[in-house]
């Protein structure tokens, strides 16, 4: 792990791979961590480089004072400082649900800071009824009774009864939740909650969008199978991927195909 102060905040990320080229960043979803991505960093970053920050208020970043400045503005700000301080004039970005949520604002607002995109189990738009109700109830669980509280409730709930796709990796899933809910702003839960519940839809500017894209996005995923239409159809130059018997894990549940996809995006690329 690795740290870099920028004039926002102090962000902790994992490097990898080769110190030349246009690195790869990778963005982290909600509640999660740059070890999000540690069992696949190895082969990705085989010719590359490869960073993974901590978003604000995630893993080992920086914090923000409170709830209200946890929002996709202020990661894509982030993001754009975390690239200028590391001297990185233009990446490939992949984001993962709430991080491909900033993908894609940042896409929209830096074209020229992306050579490719990857948008990976995510949206351009808001979630369903009930996925905003759950936020809600959760973020008010949050409030009263602490993140390590709210992850134990759906520890045992998952283990009860268990997500098939989930439980091909539970031991490793719920190790891994722990440690990411033990690590995160209880503020930043909340803030990015409601983010995600009043975010406004940039589907009608996914046309604008030129560089290559790939989307990816499970098959058993069925909260996102409708976004990833979305993004398929608004994005021009976009090729999708649908990784047969994967959930909203791709990288970890079907890596095979996983790794297929990114051999297939960079040899669009870079050719």
């Amino acid at each position: 792990m690795q740290r870099i102060s920028t004039e926002r905040l102090e962000f902790a990320y994992a490097s990898a791979g080769i110190d030349e080229g246009i690195p790869l960043v990778l963005l982290h979803g909600f509640t999660g961590h740059r070890d999000d991505f540690a069992q696949v960093v190895p082969r990705l970053s085989q010719g590359r480089r490869v960073l993974a920050p901590d978003l604000r208020g995630h893993g080992e970043s920086g914090r923000a004072a409170g709830p209200e400045d946890y929002t996709f503005s202020e990661c894509m700000a982030d993001l754009l400082a975390f690239l200028d301080a590391l001297g990185i004039e233009q990446c490939d970005l992949l984001g993962h649900s709430m991080g491909g949520m900033v993908a894609v604002r940042f896409a929209l607002e830096y074209p020229t800071r992306l050579r490719s995109l990857v948008l990976m189990s995510t949206s351009a738009s808001g979630f369903a009824h009930e996925t905003n109700e759950s936020l809600r109830k959760s973020s008010v669980f949050v409030k009263e009774a602490g993140l390590a509280a709210l992850q134990g409730a759906m520890e045992k709930v998952g283990r009860a009864n268990p997500d098939p796709v989930i439980e091909r990796w539970a031991e490793r899933y719920w190790e891994h939740q722990r440690r990411r809910y033990a690590e995160m702003d209880p503020n930043a839960y909340v803030g990015f909650a409601t983010a995600m519940i009043d975010q406004i839809s940039v589907s009608s500017r996914l046309s604008e969008i030129r560089v290559s894209t790939s989307i990816l996005i499970g098959s058993e995923d069925s909260d996102f199978l409708a976004a990833a239409d979305e993004l398929s159809d608004g994005i021009e130059q976009a090729t999708r991927y649908d990784l047969q018997g994967a959930g909203h894990h791709p990288h970890e549940e079907e890596r095979e195909q996983f790794y297929a996809a990114f051999t297939e995006h960079f040899q669009d690329v870079e050719r």
